[in-house]
Parts: structure tokens; C-alpha cells; sequence
């Protein structure tokens, strides 16, 4: 019982990310996807997450383009 409910904690945590990743990011500059590093500014009532690339490019996505 106790493996059951784990596997299906798991199953759901796994699937709830898919979910968040589901619209990559694609560096402008050389194609690589591009990650969230946890960072938010607000800038004319709108919120701006930032994104980087495995080469270090750095851009500030519009959350309605998230």
C-alpha cells in the first residue's frame, strides 16, 4: 500500500511538470532551449520571468508569452 501511494505521488508530480515545460523557450541568438532561473521583476503592471540559455544569453519573457 504504502509503494502504491508513492508510485502515484511520483506518477503525479512527474506528470505536473510535463505540464510546466510544456512551452519551451528557444535562445534568439544560437537555438538552445532556455530554463526559468526562479527571477521575476513587474515593469508596467506586467510580470517579466527570467530565462537563460546553456550559453549564458539572458532574456526577460512577458508572462502572457510564457
Amino acid at each position: 500500500m504504502k509503494r502504491m501511494i508513492i508510485g502515484i505521488a511520483l506518477a503525479l508530480l512527474l506528470g505536473g511538470a510535463s505540464v510546466v515545460y510544456a512551452k519551451q523557450h528557444k535562445c534568439p541568438i544560437d537555438d538552445s532551449s532556455m530554463r526559468w532561473v526562479g527571477k521575476t521583476k513587474v515593469m508596467n503592471a506586467r510580470m517579466f520571468y527570467l530565462y537563460k540559455c546553456l550559453r549564458n544569453h539572458q532574456y526577460w519573457i512577458r508572462s502572457d508569452q510564457r
